[in-house]
């Protein structure tokens, strides 16, 4: 639900992102979570091989930027 979500950094602020709304998505806090300092390429592979997910980070990057 809306009352669980949380803005996330498409290019973390580690890895030199920034605040904008062309770099943040919305997601739940338990992802996040999951996400710690992974880029997106590789939170993509963690998801997929630890939860059988399919996760394509260059799709979400697409609905990110509204592609």
């Amino acid at each position: 639900t809306l009352d669980r979500a949380v803005g996330d950094h498409y290019v973390l602020h580690s890895h030199g992102g920034e605040t904008t709304m062309d770099n943040l998505v919305v997601t739940s806090k338990q992802i996040n979570g999951k996400r710690l300092n992974m880029r997106a390429d590789h939170f993509a592979e963690y998801i997929q091989e630890n939860y059988d997910l399919d996760y394509d980070h260059e799709t979400y990057f697409k609905e990110l930027i509204g592609a």
